[in-house]
This record gives structure tokens, C-alpha cells and sequence, in this order.
């Protein structure tokens, strides 16, 4: 197997409590990936996403 360089990106994922995880380039923000993950939900559906184990962190994405 030949070596070749990687590339790298960090950007903003939303990881689910059953292991999934929606990561994408294009979200602004920790608000933005909440909002596109979970339905524009208000802010008491994040909270209770949150309990369920969700997290919504920066991620490193290698290609």
C-alpha cells in the first residue's frame, strides 16, 4: 500500500447517543449544526437532546 498524504478539516458535528454523527463543512456554527440536526428545533428540544447523551462539538474530518 502506498503512502499518501491526507487531508484535514475540521468542522462543526452533531453526534447522536446511538453513535451517529452528522458533520458538514458547511454549518456556521454549534447553533447552526443543532438547528440542521435535529429539525430547527427550540432551544428546550437541544436541552433534551443533550440528556439523551447528544453532543455537538468541532470534529476533525481526514480524507
Amino acid at each position: 500500500m502506498e503512502w499518501r498524504e491526507r487531508k484535514t478539516m475540521m468542522v462543526w458535528a452533531v453526534i447522536f447517543e446511538d453513535g451517529r454523527v452528522l458533520a458538514d463543512s458547511t454549518f456556521r456554527g454549534e447553533d447552526h449544526a443543532w438547528q440542521i440536526a435535529l429539525g430547527w428545533p427550540d432551544a428546550e428540544e437541544i436541552e433534551e437532546a443533550k440528556k439523551r447523551g447528544c453532543v455537538c462539538q468541532k470534529v476533525v474530518i481526514i480524507a
